[in-house]
C-alpha cells in the first residue's frame, strides 16, 4: 500500500484555471495558484500537449509584431506554438510602419 502524508493547510489562496471541454473531457491549459498571505503566484500548469491532428505547413512560420505590447505578448508564443503545433516559429523584430 502507497500513501503519502498530507500537510495541513497553513493559508488559503484562489486557484486560477484556464479549460476548455469537448464532449465529456477537460483539457487544462493554465493552472495558476495565487496566495494570499504573501501574494505568490505558484504555476501548477500542465506540460503543452501535442495536438493528435498535423498541421498543414510547410517551411517557417513568422510572427511580426506591430507594436511594443505586442512583442512582449509574443516572447513565449513560438515555443508554445512549437510544443503544440510541430511547427519552426519565429518572432520577427517589431515591424516599421509609417503612413
Amino acid at each position: 500500500m502507497t500513501g503519502f502524508l498530507q500537510q495541513p493547510a497553513k493559508g488559503n489562496g484562489t486557484l486560477y484555471v484556464v479549460a476548455n471541454r469537448f464532449q465529456d473531457r477537460w483539457d487544462l491549459d493554465r493552472v495558476t495558484l495565487w496566495t494570499a498571505a504573501d501574494s505568490k503566484r505558484v504555476d501548477l500548469s500542465p506540460p503543452t500537449r501535442r495536438e493528435s491532428f498535423r498541421y498543414p505547413t510547410s517551411g517557417n512560420v513568422y510572427l511580426v509584431p506591430l507594436d511594443n505590447a505586442a512583442a512582449s505578448h509574443l516572447k513565449a508564443l513560438p515555443a508554445y506554438l512549437t510544443a503544440r503545433l510541430g511547427l519552426d516559429v519565429t518572432c520577427r523584430k517589431k515591424a516599421s510602419i509609417s503612413t
